[in-house]
């Protein structure tokens, strides 16, 4: 069974009488890396969103999603899923992150919430242990740093251990690397692939999908037009979309 599956849903928005996502229907089984593509306004964003319960409070929603047999489309959204079962990592960590407090507050605050029973020296240890999973080289410096104090990799790799700290079962990460150099980005992608985590990983990028991705779903107005793994849409596209998209994609 999957651990995720997203059947016939559909977003509108009643006011302008405006279909954003349009019966979209798709799984994502576990330990699998799946990249959701399209060009900016496809509905990616609005999708993941709807799948936190996240989605714009004018967004009425149909369909299902369900999450390890919980319903995600009724109300209200099931305690304890998001963040704890389900994490998301945002496309830009320097607004994502709260200026005003430092990362250490924040890490702890994400910790806090859900595992209650931890003393305050466990949290900062668990805290410590995740910014070096993620490869931060001096974590106690970091957790005393402000967001402004450090790189944007750095505020990424950040995110990256507040999504994974509560060891969620599903990652959201929408357009991660979006805001990073080349250099940083592919280890960033590296990082990501290492964590051996199921992913939903958003991105209008096919050259990044390359990289991380076991299959790809490509999303054109609403619609998922073509679907299947990297290999069938890289060499073998079908859809004219799908091609523009793999030309778009720069060559070194």
């Amino acid at each position: 069974m999957p651990l995720l599956s997203v059947n016939q849903l559909k977003i509108d928005f009643a006011e302008t009488n405006f279909t954003a996502v349009n019966g979209i229907s798709f799984d994502i089984n576990e330990g699998e890396i799946l990249a959701l593509v399209g060009e900016s306004g496809s509905g990616k964003s609005l999708t993941a969103l709807s799948i936190l319960g996240l989605q714009p409070v004018n967004a009425i929603l149909s369909g299902a999603i369900y999450f390890k047999e919980m319903d995600l489309v009724k109300k209200p959204y099931p305690p304890a899923v998001r963040a704890c079962k389900i994490a998301l990592i945002a496309q830009d960590p320097l607004s994502a992150l709260n200026p005003m407090y430092s990362i250490k507050d924040q890490l702890i605050e994400a910790v806090k919430i859900y595992q209650t029973k931890l003393s305050k020296q466990e949290v900062y240890q668990l805290c410590f242990d995740y910014l070096e999973k993620v490869g931060i080289p001096d974590p106690a410096r970091t957790l005393d740093a402000y967001p402004h104090e450090i790189s944007g990799g750095m505020r990424q790799r950040v995110m990256i251990a507040m999504a994974i700290i509560n060891e969620p079962d599903l990652l959201i990460a929408d357009e991660p690397t979006t805001a990073l150099d080349v250099t940083v980005q592919a280890v960033i992608l590296e990082l990501l692939k290492s964590l051996k985590k199921t992913i939903l990983f958003i991105t209008h990028d096919l050259g990044v999908v390359a990289e991380i991705a076991d299959r790809v779903l490509v999303m054109k107005h609403g619609d998922i037009i073509e679907s299947g793994t990297v290999y069938e849409i890289f060499d073998k596209p079908k859809e004219d979309y799908t091609k523009h998209l793999l030309a778009s994609v720069p060559v070194l």
